[in-house]
């Protein structure tokens, strides 16, 4: 975290200026890192994948360049998002922003996981059109998802370690579904890439 007790209206005018990426949620400023390379492999094959599965009539598939956000409140960029198209654009900050995300998929690192788990998914919880969120690791095979039909509802969550477990990622009356096994097939990294004790309720955490 780079500040607080920041007025979005400050953070927007910063927004408008900035060289580095930064998020804001509920007061607080986040500086986000820079891409690493095994982050961008995964983020290139699930933005492929949602390409080809999707029906572009009646969904967009949002790249992170493009941020998300509930007006006031929480400004942010997630690795890929899906909405219905067309999507419903806020302007602010000399950037436009998608305010109704069906899907959001965060790729996590060691510096970021606990962030995206926590302070970040609890704001995009209150995002009411948000029906499934993903969180793919990096350093692990690892997929945990959360899934609800309403935001009155609570997350059920699921998590797809093994190879041959298939993620899925429903919403809006679809689904995009694929092997573990296919989503790292093209990482190439030196850092392993095995399933690891299962965090569990540690998404409420906070770096």
């Amino acid at each position: 975290m780079i500040g607080s007790a920041c007025g979005a209206g400050a953070y927007l005018r910063r927004l408008e200026v900035a060289e580095e990426t930064c998020e804001y949620l509920d007061g607080d400023v986040w500086l986000m890192p820079g891409m690493k390379w095994t982050h961008h492999q995964l983020m290139r094959w699930l933005t492929r994948r949602m390409l080809i599965e999707l029906d572009p009539t009646r969904f967009d598939v949002l790249l992170s360049e493009l941020g998300v956000c509930d007006p006031g409140r929480l400004y942010a960029f997630p690795d890929l998002a899906v909405s219905a198209h067309p999507p419903t654009l806020v302007r602010d900050g000399g950037k436009d922003f998608v305010a109704d995300p069906l899907l959001i998929v965060e790729v996590l690192s060691q510096s970021t996981a606990a962030y995206d788990r926590g302070p970040k998914f609890e704001a995009y919880s209150r995002l009411k059109s948000l029906q499934t969120v993903a969180f793919v690791w990096s350093d692990q095979r690892r997929v945990e998802t959360f899934e609800r039909r309403r935001v009155d509802e609570d997350w059920s969550r699921s998590v797809a370690t093994g190879p041959d477990e298939v993620v899925r990622l429903p919403f809006a009356g679809t689904e995009v579904a694929f092997p573990v096994a296919e989503l790292f097939a093209e990482v190439r990294s030196s850092d392993a890439l095995d399933p690891k004790d299962d965090p569990g309720d540690e998404s409420n955490g906070c770096r």
